[in-house]
């Protein structure tokens, strides 16, 4: 979600992220560069499209970054990995999160009534109306697909180096961002962690259309059976460690 906010990029290049697509800034220490790719209307991935992320961006994706391969290992490529099959015993490889994943997560946080679309829309008017930063150099980071919107119709020398990495134009855009979207979010008011956890949760039953009540005594009934065959994780980890005892 917070990748989406700061990029505004579409639903699928967000989920589809690689891991390796992220890299420290070399040339301006606290940034950093996403590489990701050009929409093409055949699906097909293009040349790439390289976004610079501020400092208040960078630095919980890089924390982020180094906790996944602490927890995945080098052999994850997904940024955004699957937790758990789509289907009950599929045998398919777990692939990343799916888009809806995204949609559902942004509608179920308590006070929001956006989008992922708006979350595009909102750096693109923000910083062009308030920031003053002009529409094609905001075309560069939202990668329009209407190339009338960006500078590399208006202007030939540019249409001739479409390949380059146009740092320059896009950095001001994500500085105009980041001193309209970090104030924003230091005033955000948050439930406390476990009010937000309760909320998060029931916001989303009701997306799954699910009965809170029912959904309960539904767990409840799956606990008891899991006890009566002892299943549960607390026996079955008494049991490992009697075995464990009755070896030595």
């Amino acid at each position: 979600v917070q990748l989406t906010a700061w990029t505004g990029q579409r639903r699928m290049s967000i989920v589809t992220a690689y891991r390796d697509d992220f890299e420290p800034w070399e040339e301006s220490p606290g940034w950093g560069l996403w590489r990701c790719w050009h929409r093409k209307p055949t699906g097909k991935k293009g040349k790439e499209h390289v976004i610079p992320l501020p400092p208040a961006a960078w630095a919980p994706l890089s924390a982020y970054l180094a906790w996944h391969r602490l927890e995945y290992g080098e052999e994850q490529r997904w940024a955004f990995p699957q937790q758990r099959p789509s289907k009950a015993a599929s045998n398919r490889p777990m692939s990343h999160i799916a888009e809806d994943t995204l949609t559902h997560t942004v509608t179920a946080i308590p006070g929001s009534e956006s989008s992922p679309h708006d979350l595009r829309r909102g750096p693109s008017s923000t910083v062009q109306e308030k920031g003053g930063v002009h529409v094609a150099l905001v075309g560069y980071i939202l990668d329009h697909s209407d190339e009338t919107e960006t500078v590399r119709q208006a202007n030939g020398m540019t249409r001739r180096y479409t390949e380059a990495e146009l740092l320059g134009f896009k950095r001001p855009v994500m500085e105009a961002w980041e001193r309209f979207l970090e104030p924003a979010a230091a005033v955000a008011v948050l439930l406390p962690r476990e009010e937000l956890k309760a909320e998060l949760v029931r916001r989303r039953a009701e997306q799954r259309g699910v009965d809170p009540k029912a959904d309960k005594a539904r767990l409840r009934k799956v606990a008891a059976a899991q006890y009566a065959e002892g299943r549960t994780h607390r026996q079955r980890k008494r049991a490992a460690k009697d075995a464990t005892a009755a070896t030595d």
